[in-house]
């Protein structure tokens, strides 16, 4: 009788741990990334090379940038979805930036691709600058207006994004200072 509850045990507790670590795959993806550095719109002349951590949770999506070996944290997002309005919250190891970034710019492009400009609120004298997210990818786009310095998503994973994309990142409209709404 003690052996078949015991045995018993064991077929359930194995069965729980399989459940979960079939829901872990589900909430988190890691994967290649590639972005393109541009200066003042010249053509690409460095690429950079990360591993994008992706988590999901009900209601927010979190990425994590990390070095191409996966050691050293460069940045990391979160974007919060509150009653169909979505809110960033962010994380840069080495610099003060911190959640100061204010959303100027929103359009939804190919295929409904929803992408978001977030300026930098109150930066220091060379610091001024945007991400644009799009909550399927990530980071699409990151931009120095100072030094006129952009870097564009050019490889998600194997995939190579549309060159459409990357012409409408590279336009005046997410490049340049965008006013902020009051």
């Amino acid at each position: 009788m003690k052996n078949w509850f015991i045995i018993l045990l064991l077929i359930f507790f194995s069965s729980c741990r399989s459940k979960n670590s079939s829901s872990l795959k589900k909430t988190s993806d890691t994967l290649s990334v590639e972005f393109s550095e541009y200066m003042f719109k010249n053509g690409p002349f460095r690429l950079h090379k990360q591993i994008l951590i992706k988590q999901f949770t009900k209601d927010s999506t979190s990425y994590s940038y990390y070095d191409s070996l996966g050691t050293t944290l460069l940045r990391s997002y979160s974007l919060i979805t509150d009653n169909d309005q979505i809110e960033i919250n962010t994380n840069y190891p080495t610099s003060d930036y911190g959640n100061r970034l204010g959303l100027v710019y929103e359009e939804n492009t190919i295929d409904t691709l929803q992408l978001l400009k977030y300026q930098i609120l109150n930066p220091p004298l060379d610091g001024d600058g945007a991400i644009v997210i799009c909550p399927e990818y990530g980071i699409v786009g990151q931009y120095s207006y100072t030094w006129g310095i952009s870097n564009i998503l050019t490889k998600w994973g194997e995939q190579e994004v549309p060159s459409q994309l990357v012409g409408i990142l590279n336009s005046d409209k997410f490049i340049s200072t965008t006013k902020l709404p009051k």
